[in-house]
């Protein structure tokens, strides 16, 4: 956040790239809101959407974190996606199609069916209504930053 917040505030940069995702509050900094409000001229693209790919996978995927019990976390994103009938991949996608600074998404894929499947996945992936969001916010305000950032995953 630090460093995003160093270039947006350097008038020579009109694009920045970010991890972000619904279990990553980080971004929810004032001072980096407040940048983003005043620099309409700067796009935001968003990576690690799917968090190497444990947003929309089984627990059992999930890294193995010593003094870190990260299955509360997984079963209310189960029981969100039950409770308002999503698939895990349209909480991810709506997720950030809700966020309005986003100016685009980068998505790693292994293979050109894996790309189209996944611009259909956005293209027919509609935003999250209020009610989800404020409940993301809340089930997900205080994720350890050992979940968040995978080069801390063993």
């Amino acid at each position: 956040v630090e460093e995003a917040i160093e270039v947006l505030n350097d008038k020579r940069f009109t694009i920045i790239q970010i991890p972000f995702n619904y279990l990553d509050n980080q971004w929810n900094n004032e001072e980096f809101k407040n940048l983003i409000k005043k620099r309409n001229d700067v796009e935001i693209h968003v990576r690690s959407i799917f968090l190497q790919g444990i947003l929309v996978n089984d627990f059992k995927y999930w890294p193995k974190i010593k003094g870190h019990n990260f299955e509360p976390i997984y079963d209310n994103i189960t029981n969100l996606c039950q409770k308002y009938e999503l698939t895990k991949i349209e909480l991810v996608i709506g997720y950030i199609k809700s966020i309005k600074w986003i100016d685009s998404v980068l998505f790693g894929v292994d293979n050109i069916e894996q790309l189209k499947e996944n611009i259909a996945l956005y293209k027919n992936t509609t935003e999250l209504n209020k009610t989800i969001l404020n409940e993301c916010t809340k089930l997900f305000s205080n994720i350890p930053k050992e979940l968040v950032n995978p080069v801390l995953w063993n």
